[in-house]
C-alpha cells in the first residue's frame, strides 16, 4: 500500500509540478536550468518527510514536531490521528501588545475529521518540491493533500477517498480558547456558509496594540451543513464520495490594530472557486520552483542532504520580504507561551537564523529581518540620547561610567528581546550587553556586501549604520594606543565590568572595517574615514588565555573558558570575521583550540551559530562535518528540522556551514571546497561577496565545471582551486585577462557575464607585481615615480650591495618559460644585477637604460621552471647608481605539455560501468569495464583545453574478445559515430584508437557508451588529449 499511495502521490504532484515555466531572475542557460530542475526534483522527491502512525501530541512552547508549511506570514503544522487531520495555524502579525512583554501567539486550527475514530495506518507525507502536506487516514480510506499558497493568505486540502463508500466528513473552524479572558474568541458561520473563527489580544491600558485574527473555511465540491457551538468552534459537515474531491479553503487574515479581520477572511474565502484555486496553485509551484533554482547543493550524503533542504524549506515557509517576521518559532506558534516569549533575541538567535539566507542566494530573505531592526531605529535613538543618572546606557553598563554619559551617548542602543514595530519583550531585558545593536546589525552587512545594491545602501541602511558609528566613536576608550570596550557583558548576563568582550570587539571592528568601503562607494563621509581606518588598526586584540596548556580566546579580558557552555565567543568567526581562512596560522590556531577548550558540540544553544562559525573560522573540516552528522542523528525530526534545546528556527543557520564548506569569499577572496573534506560535492549559483554567483563541481578531489557570474561588475579574487598548476578564465570562449600574487587570482568582470574558469594548460602568461613579492636587503616598496602597474614599485637598489626582489611563481608543467622583467633604469644601462632560478644565479642580466625614471622597458630571459612553485630572484651583486627599479614580471609559456592523459577510473560513470583491477597493464589505479554483454554503461570523460581547435582523443582500451564494433563516440553530448576497436590479443594487452575531434576552448566532454549488448566489447584505460 506504502508503495501505491507514494506512486499515486508523485504522480498527482509531477502533473502540477511540469506545466510550470518561471521566470527567473538570475543567468543561466535553458538548457542548464532543464538539468538543474531534473537534479533538483530528484533530490527533492528522495527526501520525503515521513510520519507514520498516529502524531497527534504537537502542541508545545518549542517548535512543534510535524510536517509544516508556510508563506512568510502563515505557518501551518499538522497533526493526525487515525480518522483526522488538525492544521494549526498562526501567523507572523499576530503579537500579544502588552508593553515590554511582546509575544507571538496562535490563531487557531482547521479539524477535517472523518467518521470516527476507527483505522489504523495513518501517514503523513512532507513533500517540500511542492510545499504540501499529503495525508492518508487509517479510516474510510480517506486521504488529503494540504498547501499554504505561497502568493496569498490561504490554506487549501483536498479531500476524496479511494474506497467505494461514502464518508461522513466534518471540518471543525476552531479558534485557540486557552485563555478567553486575556485573548477573546469568537466564531460563526455566515450567510454564505463560510465559517470563521477569531481570536485578538489584549487591549487598554499597559497595551501597545491590539492584534486581531480570523480565519474562514470554505467547502467547495459537496453539499454542506454547518453548526456553531457559539464557543470556539464553527462546523460543516458533508458526505465525501468516492472518485470526488472536496476542497476545504481557509483563508486567514491578521494583524496589528485591523478590524476587518473577520470581514476579509470571510470574503477571501467567499471569492475561492475551483478554478481560482487552480490558479493559485500553478502560481504556487511556480514560486517554489523558482525559489529552489535559485541555488543548490549536493553532498551526494542523504542524511546532510535532508537537513539541508529541510532547512531552505523551512526558511522559504517563514520569511517573505514585505512581512513581518517570526520570533523564535518562526510562524509556527502552537500555545500562548512560547519558550523565551517567542521573540527576537538579538544576543545571537535572531541572527543565527537568517545567516545562511545570502549565500545560499536567498538573500531578499534577509529583507524582512533588515527591516525589524529598522522599525527600532526611532526608539534605540531615543534610548541612547535619555539624559539622567539612571538613562538607559547607564543601567546596561551598570553605572560603571558614573556621570560620562548623564548627558546621553549620540547613535543608537537596544535592547536583547524585542518584539515587531519596534516592542520590547521579556520585560525589556539588556542583558547587561552594549553591543546588541551592533550583533543585530550584522544581517544589514551581509546583504549589502552580497548584492553591493547601492540603492538600498543609501536608502536607509547606510545611515543606519552610521548612527552606530557615532555610537562607538563615543563609547569606545583609548589606552596605550588601543580602542577598548569597557563594561559590555561579553553575553547575556554577564556582570557590566566585563572589559574587551570578544564578540564586541570583532563586530565594531568589522562595522568600522565595512563602513569605510560603503562610505567610498556613496562617496559621503570622507572625512570620517581616517578616523575610521585607525580604530580598525588600533582595536584592542582579541583577548587571550590558557586553557589544558593551550592558548586560546577568552570571551573578554580575564574571562575563562567554561567547557561545554554556550560558545558564543566562536562568533568572533563568521558574524564577527575577526577569525577567516585568510588569518594568519597562530590565529587560526588559538580558535580551533578555542573551539575544542569549549567542547560544546551537544550544546541545545549552540546550534545557531557554532557549526557555520567553525568552519568559517578553519576548524579541521573532517572533524567538523562528523560532529555535525552526530547532532543530525541525534536530533533532526521527521521534518528535518534541529531545534535543539527548546530552540526553533536557529538551526537554520548550520544552512551557511554546509554553503561556507562549499565556498566562502571572507575579505574578497572566494574560495572553493575550503572545508569540505570528501571527494565529491557540487553547487550552484552560491552567492560570494562582491555580488558574484558561484558554481563549481568536486569530482575526486578535483574541482571542475567553475563558474563566477558577476551581477555588479566587480573584480574577482580567487584561490586557484587547482594548486600546482595555472589557471585560465575566458569568457564567452575568450581568454581574460588575470594577474597572479601566490595563488590568488585576480580579474576585472563585467557586469551580466560569466566567467569559466579552468586548469590545464594555463591562460599564456601570468603577471606578478613586484611590489607582493618578498623583499630583502634594503628594497623597498615606492610611488614616487609614475607608470608603473598595481599599487607601486621596487627600488632602492642605488649604491646598495644585496637587495634582492624574489618572485614566487607557478606553472603547470615542467617546460621553458618566458621571464619577462619590467623595469626602469633612469641612470642608463645596468649589469650589476644577478638573476637567480631557485636560488640558483644564473648569469648577471643587462638591462638597456631607459630615457628617466618614469620610462619602463622590458628585459626578458628564458629559462626551465619545475611544475608548481618556483622562485625567480632580481639581486643588486655589487653597489652601482646604474641600477634598476623593478614593476613587475610577466611569465609566458614557451613551450607546454602536447597532451593531457585523464584516467578512466577517475571518469564519470554511468549504466553499469565500474572501476576494475582484475587485469594487468593498465595505467593508473584501475580500468573502467563491465561492457560485456550490457547495453547503456557509459564512461564520460570532462576535459580541458586552452583555446577552441581541433585535437586527437586517444583512448587507450583493451578488446580481449576481439573486434568490437558496439561503442558509440560522444563529444559533448552529440553522438559522432561508432568505433571500431580492433581486437587485443588478451585482456592483458592494451592499444590505442584516436579519434580527431573539435573541441571548444574550457571544458568539454568525451563519453564512450555500449549501444548494444555485445560479448565483443571494450575495458577502457584513460584518453589523451593532443593538439591535432
Amino acid at each position: 500500500m506504502k508503495k501505491r499511495m507514494l506512486s499515486y502521490f508523485l504522480i498527482l504532484s509531477m502533473v502540477f509540478t511540469l506545466v510550470n515555466v518561471v521566470a527567473l531572475p538570475f543567468p543561466a542557460h535553458a538548457s542548464e536550468l532543464d538539468d538543474d530542475w531534473t537534479e533538483i526534483q530528484g533530490v527533492l522527491n528522495n527526501n520525503v518527510g515521513i510520519y507514520n502512525g498516529v502524531n497527534n501530541n504537537i502542541v508545545t512552547s518549542g517548535f512543534p514536531d510535524g510536517p509544516i508549511m508556510g508563506n512568510g506570514n502563515v505557518g501551518v503544522v499538522t497533526a493526525t490521528d487515525n480518522n483526522w487531520q488538525r492544521a494549526y495555524i498562526s501567523t507572523t502579525d499576530f503579537w500579544d501588545g502588552h508593553h515590554n512583554f511582546a509575544k507571538p501567539l496562535p490563531i487557531g486550527a482547521v479539524n477535517i475529521i472523518a467518521g470516527n475514530s476507527t483505522g489504523s495506518g495513518v501517514q503523513q507525507e512532507q513533500d517540500m518540491l511542492n510545499a504540501e502536506v499529503r495525508t492518508t487516514l487509517g479510516y474510510g480510506n480517506v486521504k488529503m493533500r494540504s498547501w499554504v499558497s505561497a502568493t496569498q493568505n490561504i490554506l487549501v486540502t483536498d479531500v476524496w477517498t479511494t474506497g467505494t463508500s461514502n464518508v461522513s466528513i466534518n471540518v471543525e473552524t476552531w479558534a485557540r480558547n486557552d485563555n478567553p479572558t486575556t485573548y477573546p474568541v469568537s466564531t460563526g458561520v455566515d450567510a454564505n456558509g463560510i465559517a470563521w473563527a477569531a481570536r485578538e489580544t489584549g487591549s487598554g491600558s499597559g497595551y501597545d496594540w491590539t492584534s486581531r485574527a480570523a480565519i474562514a473555511t470554505k467547502v467547495i465540491g459537496a453539499n454542506v451543513s454547518t453548526s456553531n457551538n457559539g464557543s470556539n468552534n464553527a462546523t460543516q459537515q458533508f458526505t465525501l464520495s468516492p472518485n470526488t474531491t472536496v476542497r476545504v479553503i481557509t483563508a486567514i487574515k491578521s494583524g496589528k490594530n485591523i478590524t476587518d479581520h473577520i470581514t476579509g477572511a470571510t470574503a477571501t474565502a467567499n471569492s475561492m472557486t475551483s478554478g481560482a484555486i487552480d490558479t493559485l496553485h500553478s502560481d504556487h509551484l511556480n514560486w517554489w520552483k523558482n525559489y529552489w533554482l535559485k541555488s543548490f547543493v549536493r553532498t551526494y550524503d542523504d542524511q546532510l542532504e535532508k537537513y539541508y533542504y529541510g532547512a531552505l524549506y523551512e526558511a522559504g515557509s517563514s520569511y517573505r520580504q514585505g512581512q513581518i517576521i517570526g520570533g523564535l518559532m518562526g510562524p509556527w506558534v502552537t500555545n500562548d507561551t512560547p519558550n523565551w516569549d517567542g521573540n527576537y533575541k538579538l544576543s545571537y538567535n535572531n541572527q543565527a537564523t537568517v545567516a545562511g539566507f545570502a549565500s545560499s542566494n536567498r538573500q531578499e530573505l534577509l529583507l524582512p529581518y533588515n527591516q525589524q531592526v529598522f522599525d527600532w531605529q526611532t526608539e534605540g535613538l531615543n534610548r541612547a540620547a535619555q539624559t539622567g543618572s539612571n538613562n538607559y546606557i547607564n543601567q546596561v553598563t551598570g553605572g560603571e561610567w558614573g556621570t560620562k554619559f548623564n548627558n546621553g551617548i549620540p547613535g543608537i542602543v537596544v535592547g536583547g528581546a524585542q518584539g515587531p514595530w519596534g516592542s520590547s519583550s521579556e520585560g525589556d531585558l539588556h542583558y547587561n550587553m552594549v553591543g546588541l545593536a551592533v550583533w543585530a546589525a550584522q544581517p544589514i552587512i551581509w546583504y549589502y556586501n552580497a548584492t553591493k545594491d547601492t540603492n538600498y545602501l543609501s536608502s536607509g541602511a547606510y545611515n543606519y549604520l552610521k548612527h552606530l558609528t557615532d555610537f562607538w566613536e563615543a563609547y569606545l576608550v583609548q589606552e596605550n594606543g588601543k580602542y577598548v570596550i569597557k563594561y559590555s557583558g561579553a553575553r547575556e548576563f554577564y556582570d557590566h565590568t566585563n572589559i574587551n568582550a570578544a564578540v564586541d570587539n570583532a563586530m565594531v571592528k568589522n562595522l568600522f572595517k565595512n563602513m569605510i568601503v560603503y562610505s567610498q562607494d556613496l562617496g559621503v563621509d570622507s572625512t570620517k574615514r581616517t578616523l575610521w581606518q585607525d580604530i580598525v588598526t588600533n582595536m584592542k586584540d582579541l583577548p587571550t588565555g590558557t586553557y589544558n596548556g593551550k592558548t586560546v580566546f577568552f570571551e573578554f579580558d580575564g574571562g575563562p573558558i567554561r567547557s561545554g557552555d554556550w560558545p558564543g565567543i566562536l562568533m568572533i568567526a563568521g558574524h564577527g570575521n575577526a577569525v577567516n581562512l585568510g588569518s594568519d596560522a597562530t590565529t587560526r590556531t588559538i580558535f580551533n583550540n578555542t573551539v575544542d577548550g569549549f567542547n560544546s558540540w551537544g550544546s541545545g544553544n549552540a546550534s545557531g551559530f557554532l557549526w557555520s562559525s567553525a568552519a568559517r573560522g578553519g576548524y579541521p573540516g573532517g572533524a567538523l562535518l562528523s560532529q555535525f552528522k552526530t547532532l543530525l542523528t541525534n536530533n533532526m525530526r521527521r521534518n528535518f528540522t534541529v531545534p535543539t534545546g527548546g530552540h526553533g528556527t536557529e538551526s537554520m543557520s548550520s544552512l551557511d556551514y554546509i554553503n561556507a564548506s562549499m565556498m566562502q569569499s571572507q575579505d574578497g577572496i572566494i574560495r572553493l571546497f575550503p572545508e569540505w573534506p570528501n571527494a565529491n560535492a557540487k553547487f550552484k549559483r552560491l552567492r560570494a561577496d562582491g555580488a558574484f554567483l558561484v558554481s563549481a563541481q568536486l569530482q575526486n578531489t578535483v574541482a571542475s565545471n567553475v563558474t563566477i557570474n558577476s551581477e555588479k561588475g566587480q573584480t574577482v579574487r580567487i584561490l586557484n582551486p587547482w594548486a600546482g598548476s595555472n589557471m585560465l578564465v575566458t569568457e564567452n570562449g575568450n581568454t581574460v585577462t588575470t594577474t597572479k600574487n601566490g595563488d590568488i587570482y585576480t580579474f576585472n568582470t563585467t557586469a551580466g557575464k560569466t566567467y569559466a574558469l579552468s586548469t590545464g594548460g594555463g591562460s599564456s602568461s601570468q603577471t606578478y607585481e613586484a611590489e607582493n613579492a618578498t623583499l630583502s636587503g634594503a628594497a623597498g616598496v615606492y610611488t614616487d615615480h609614475t607608470g608603473y602597474t598595481g599599487t607601486g614599485f621596487v627600488a632602492n637598489y642605488y649604491n646598495n650591495i644585496g637587495p634582492t626582489t624574489t618572485f614566487t611563481v607557478n606553472v603547470p608543467t615542467t617546460g621553458t618559460y618566458n621571464i619577462a622583467l619590467r623595469y626602469t633604469a633612469g641612470n642608463g644601462t645596468s649589469t650589476n644585477t644577478g638573476f637567480y632560478v631557485n636560488g640558483t644565479k644564473l648569469k648577471n642580466i643587462t638591462s638597456n637604460g631607459t630615457t628617466d625614471w618614469n620610462t619602463w622597458a622590458t628585459q626578458t630571459e628564458t629559462v626551465t621552471l619545475n611544475a608548481g612553485s618556483n622562485t625567480i630572484a632580481y639581486k643588486a651583486e655589487s653597489a652601482s647608481t646604474q641600477c634598476i627599479n623593478l614593476d613587475n614580471v610577466t611569465i609566458s609559456i614557451n613551450t607546454i605539455s602536447s597532451s593531457q592523459t585523464y584516467e578512466a577510473e577517475n571518469a564519470t560513470l554511468s549504466g553499469a560501468a565500474g572501476v576494475y583491477t582484475d587485469h594487468t597493464g593498465y595505467t593508473g589505479t584501475g580500468f573502467v569495464a563491465n561492457y560485456y554483454n550490457n547495453i547503456g554503461p557509459t564512461t564520460t570523460f570532462t576535459v580541458n583545453v586552452p583555446t577552441t581547435g581541433t585535437y586527437n582523443i586517444a583512448l587507450r582500451y583493451s578488446a580481449g574478445n576481439g573486434i568490437s564494433t558496439n561503442t558509440g563516440f560522444y563529444v559533448n553530448g552529440t553522438k559522432l559515430k561508432n568505433i571500431t576497436f580492433n581486437g587485443t590479443t588478451d585482456w592483458n594487452t592494451w592499444a590505442t584508437q584516436t579519434e580527431t575531434v573539435t573541441l571548444n576552448a574550457g571544458n568539454n566532454t568525451i563519453a564512450y557508451k555500449a549501444e548494444s549488448a555485445s560479448t565483443q566489447c571494450i575495458n577502457l584505460d584513460n584518453v589523451t588529449i593532443s593538439t591535432n
